[in-house]
């Protein structure tokens, strides 16, 4: 069978998962709270929040549909591949002509 620990572990990982989902949900409601008050001068209609809700959780299960994991796989490489082309590249290639003196500080 499973041992405790195992299934502990694995109790522990879903409530943490449901937490960050529900402050996630929480979050996204208090950004449209937040616009509407600044738009509008009030606070969001009732029915926004329940909706709002509903189509944050059916995003969710979109996005694992398609493979979240890979997703994220191919966000990562690519957030990879862009602080490789606009930070270190530059500061390889201006970092040594600024301490040479070719090209001025400032």
């Amino acid at each position: 069978g499973i041992d405790v620990l195992t299934a502990l572990y694995v109790m522990v990982s879903f409530l943490t998962f449901g937490e960050t989902a529900a402050g996630f949900i929480h979050a996204l409601l208090e950004r449209i709270n937040s616009f509407y008050v600044e738009r509008r001068g009030r606070d969001m209609p009732a029915w926004i929040r329940p909706m709002a809700s509903v189509l944050g959780i059916l995003g969710a299960m979109g996005l694992a549909a398609v493979g979240i994991i890979a997703l994220i796989a191919l966000g990562y490489g690519n957030i990879c591949w862009w602080f490789l082309a606009t930070l270190v590249v530059p500061i390889w290639v201006i970092g040594p002509l600024v301490l040479k003196g070719v090209i001025k500080r400032g």
